[in-house]
């Protein structure tokens, strides 16, 4: 069987160009990507985050620093949930040893918006022949937490074996785990040109 698929969206880009120190660059994209599930309606396709905004912006100082900054924001992504009484059967589990999506909710459920902002400050020297660029980069500098679908496994005893649930022997008792990442994370580095 084939599925039906269509997307549209629309972007629009501004760059500032006026002035020799300050830059920038801001895109705004508007999306909407859907295919259609085994009932022929169309649903949200993984792609369909609706709406995502990238800027890039910065200034140079005199003698040879810059200072430079990346926005991003991109809406939540659909994902399909768990099927949570499939997940527990243990001939299942015991299987697959992960969570069974139920295809009757497909993409149902959308992940929480996210963001980040970099920072970087470079400083230049200029040589005859060569030049030397020194940076700090720091990513994610607020610190913020991209949130996803969230894992499903089995409770476990103390020696690692699955606990079966007592109030169904043909089942285990299962839990979910967070799905978060992100860190600050800076970083410095030398760029040499010849």
């Amino acid at each position: 069987p084939f599925s039906d698929g269509k997307a549209y969206g629309i972007e629009l880009l501004a760059q500032q160009k006026l002035s020799k120190s300050v830059y920038g660059i801001l895109s705004v994209t508007l999306v909407r990507s859907l295919f259609t599930d085994k009932n022929g309606n169309y649903v949200p396709s993984s792609w369909d985050s609706r709406q995502i905004i990238n800027l890039t912006a910065g200034k140079q100082f005199a003698n040879n620093w810059e200072i430079g900054i990346k926005y991003r924001y991109q809406g939540g992504s659909p994902y399909t949930p768990y099927d949570l009484e499939k997940t527990a059967t243990k001939g299942i589990w015991d299987v697959t040893q992960q969570g069974v999506f139920d295809w009757n909710q497909l993409n149902t459920l959308r992940n929480p918006s996210s963001h980040g902002l970099d920072v970087r400050v470079d400083k230049k020297w200029y040589f005859n022949k060569w030049s030397l660029n020194v940076y700090l980069d720091i990513q994610n500098v607020l610190n913020n937490k991209i949130e996803q679908q969230p894992y499903i496994t089995v409770v476990r005893d103390s020696n690692g074996n699955p606990v079966e649930d007592p109030n169904d022997p043909s089942k285990y008792l299962i839990k979910t785990i967070e799905n978060v990442s992100g860190t600050v994370l800076p970083s410095v580095g030398i760029m040499i040109q010849f």
